[in-house]
């Protein structure tokens, strides 16, 4: 299991058109945790910055 850590940069996208959460992973964490369910299916996280895992590429 990975450990990010909670200041990582991110980003928050709802794939709905509305604007994105730009600043740290918790802050993307908790705006998301507000979502209703059916928004959160429609929402990812990014990670601003790669994190290299073991055994895959990492894409930029």
């Amino acid at each position: 299991m990975m450990n990010i850590p909670w200041d990582q940069p991110a980003t928050l996208i709802d794939l709905d058109g509305k604007t994105p959460v730009v600043g740290l992973l918790l802050e993307c964490v908790m705006h998301f945790s507000l979502f209703k369910p059916f928004a959160k299916e429609q929402s990812r996280i990014l990670l601003t910055q790669p994190v290299f895992r073991e055994g895959r590429k990492t894409r930029t």
